[in-house]
C-alpha cells in the first residue's frame, strides 16, 4: 500500500520541487483516489446484498426479527 500520511513538511518539500515531481506525485494521488473509490463501490455493493437479491444462503442475511403475519388478539374486555 501507498504511504498517503505526508507531513506539512513533506508536503511542502514536494509543492517547491520541480513540475515534473509534483506532476508525478498529483499522478501517484489520483491513481490511489481511483483505487480506493473502487474499493468503496465493491463494499456498498456488498453491503446491500442479502439471500434475494445474490446467490447468498438466507443464512448470511444475519438475525433479522422476522415479520410476524399474526394479528395480536385477546379477549375482550381482557385488561
Amino acid at each position: 500500500m501507498i504511504q498517503m500520511k505526508y507531513s506539512k513538511k513533506q508536503i511542502k518539500q514536494i509543492s517547491e520541487g520541480k513540475p515534473s515531481e509534483i506532476a508525478e506525485f498529483i499522478t501517484m494521488l489520483v491513481k490511489h483516489i481511483e483505487k480506493l473509490e473502487k474499493r468503496v463501490e465493491e463494499l456498498e455493493r456488498q453491503v446491500g446484498s442479502n439471500s434475494s437479491n445474490s446467490n447468498k444462503p438466507p443464512s448470511s442475511d444475519g438475525l433479522r426479527k422476522p415479520n410476524s403475519l399474526r394479528v395480536p388478539r385477546g379477549k375482550n374486555g381482557a385488561p
